[in-house]
């Protein structure tokens, strides 16, 4: 390899793309200028992570995926982990349920889950039953982002896996509190 073919982030001006989970868009911030500071005079595309199209990156239409390590891959494709998602619950400032914070107080209340509108319970449903509690789910949302305005405005609770930062948490009027259920983190990979 001649220099012609290495690679100088700090003076290309490539495309790159990057397709993220919206229960990540919090960290987004940070990705955004770590990869523009380290490249600036490179492009930037970002969109939200769509796992059938998988296969595309690496492709000239996306460089970068966030994914589930337990994502079966297509051949080709490598992944290095990130680290991990870990489970809160998040509510607004202020909630009655945040000074005495227990099992109780999250079975108390009524929550937002994310996914299909569906009769049978989810991952968080059928762990509390396994812990001999019940979780009265009010609203239903299609993504982790749309749960938050919800929240923000409402005794709701919202149990996920959506990770944020005291700044992101302040700018929506949000408090995060630990899950008491014993759920198992989510191994995630670039």
């Amino acid at each position: 390899m001649d220099d012609s073919d290495t690679f100088d982030a700090k003076t290309t001006t490539g495309k790159f793309s990057l397709r993220i989970q919206d229960s990540m868009l919090p960290l987004l911030g940070m990705v955004s200028q770590r990869v523009l500071s380290e490249a600036p005079q490179a492009e930037l595309v970002v969109e939200l992570a769509n796992y059938a199209k998988i296969g595309e990156t690496g492709t000239n239409e996306t460089a970068i995926t966030i994914v589930p390590m337990s994502l079966q891959l297509p051949p080709g494709i490598t992944r290095i982990p990130l680290g991990e998602l870990k489970w809160s619950v998040l509510m607004r400032e202020n909630h009655p349920a945040a000074d005495d914070w227990n099992m109780n107080s999250w079975a108390k209340w009524s929550h937002v889950r994310v996914g299909a509108n569906r009769s049978t319970g989810d991952y968080v449903d059928k762990k509390a039953q396994e812990e001999g509690v019940r979780r009265k789910v009010n609203t239903t949302v299609s993504h982790f982002m749309m749960a938050l305005p919800i929240i923000q405005t409402s005794d709701l609770l919202f149990t996920s896996y959506l990770q944020c930062d005291t700044a992101f948490l302040n700018s929506y009027g949000l408090i995060q509190r630990p899950c008491p259920l014993a759920l198992h983190s989510i191994p995630i990979g670039l």
